[in-house]
């Protein structure tokens, strides 16, 4: 995910909240279309098993900072990893002969 960087001067900041309504005045089906100042990007990259896709994030992490934005890697396969071992654990015990 990349969020980006504030840069804009006192001037933009007013004009962009004046853009942009109050909470109060948005009712929630109306909030998912309220423009943000900067919006926040995901991408999302899949490859097979084995395959390094750091080349390619170092890649796409520089690009961003090109224009501002910061990026947070995040591997759902470590997620997925963390979930799992101790399930997997537990279950291996309760089969254990």
């Amino acid at each position: 995910m990349a969020a980006r960087k504030p840069s804009s001067t006192n001037s933009e900041k007013k004009r962009a909240s004046k853009e942009l309504l109050s909470t109060e005045q948005i009712s929630a089906t109306d909030f998912s279309l309220t423009p943000l100042p900067y919006p926040e990007l995901v991408f999302g990259l899949v490859g097979p098993v084995g395959v390094n896709l750091d080349p390619v994030i170092s890649l796409l992490v520089r690009e961003l900072k090109t224009l501002n934005y910061s990026a947070k890697t995040v591997r759902l396969s470590k997620q997925i990893e963390s979930f799992l071992l101790p399930i997997i654990v537990k279950n291996l015990k309760t089969y254990e002969l």
